[in-house]
């Protein structure tokens, strides 16, 4: 599914609700559930299911997805699928002069 994303979405951000589709999106295909169901509020590991590899898995295809280089520190505190926005959402911010 990864051949459908658009490779350049991080000069497209428009607003955290994008953001928050596409993580969805991305934990869903690891979790093998639909982005539907997915919720922010979800642990990753007790309501997901997801062990620390797939959570290494979706921080790469957030990566890829993204364009952004996400430092193990911020990778480390995402226990929660807003977890992952909130990052997100912080590293797209245009960094300051």
């Amino acid at each position: 599914m990864s051949s459908t994303r658009n490779p350049t979405f991080r000069d497209s951000i428009r607003d955290r609700a994008e953001v928050l589709a596409e993580v969805k999106q991305i934990v869903a295909e690891r979790a093998g559930r639909s982005a539907e169901g997915i919720k922010e509020t979800d642990s990753l590991e007790q309501d997901l299911g997801l062990d620390s590899l797939d959570q290494v898995e979706i921080v790469m295809e957030v990566e890829e997805e993204f364009d952004l280089n996400v430092p193990d520190e911020v990778a480390n505190k995402a226990r929660r699928v807003g977890d992952i926005v909130e990052g997100v959402m912080n590293l797209l911010e245009p960094q300051a002069a």
